[in-house]
C-alpha cells in the first residue's frame, strides 16, 4: 500500500510534469490534438509540427518528442490492459520500450499486429486516442 501518504516532493514533481505537458498541448492545433499520429516520426510534416510546438511552448524538440513517446507508451499500456493482457507483462514491455526510447528509438505501434485488427473492429469512442481535443 501507499501508507496513507504521498511524499509532497512527488506531488510537486507530478504537478510540474503536468504543467509542462499542458504547455506542450496548448500550441497543438485541434487536428494534432485529435490525431497524435501526425506527430510521429515518418508522418508528413511531423518535424515541422514538433519544432513549432517546441518553440511556442518554450520547450525543446527533445521535450516534445519525449512527451509524445510517453503518450504513445501510456496509450499502448491502456489498450493492452483493457484487452485483458497481464499488467506485469505489459509493464515489462514498457520498461524495455523506455530503454529503447532512451537510445533514440521511438515506439509508436503495438508489437502485435492482431491488436491493430482488434482495435479496428471496435467502434472508436469520442475520447479515444487524442490529447483531449476541444
Amino acid at each position: 500500500g501507499m501508507g496513507g501518504k504521498i511524499d509532497s516532493d512527488k506531488i510537486q514533481q507530478a504537478n510540474a510534469r503536468l504543467k509542462a505537458y499542458e504547455e506542450m498541448v496548448i500550441p497543438m492545433t485541434p487536428e494534432e490534438r485529435g490525431n497524435p499520429d501526425l506527430l510521429t516520426p515518418g508522418a508528413k510534416g511531423a518535424n515541422t509540427r514538433i519544432k513549432r510546438i517546441a518553440e511556442e511552448s518554450g520547450k525543446t524538440v527533445q521535450d516534445v518528442q519525449s512527451f509524445i513517446g510517453e503518450f504513445y507508451m501510456m496509450r499502448q499500456v491502456m489498450t493492452r490492459v483493457t484487452n485483458g493482457e497481464d499488467m506485469g507483462a505489459v509493464q515489462k514491455d514498457v520498461r524495455k520500450q523506455a530503454m529503447e526510447m532512451a537510445q533514440g528509438k521511438f515506439p509508436t505501434k503495438p508489437k502485435k499486429p492482431s491488436l491493430k485488427k482488434q482495435l479496428k473492429k471496435k467502434k472508436p469512442s469520442k475520447a479515444a486516442g487524442g490529447f483531449g481535443s476541444a
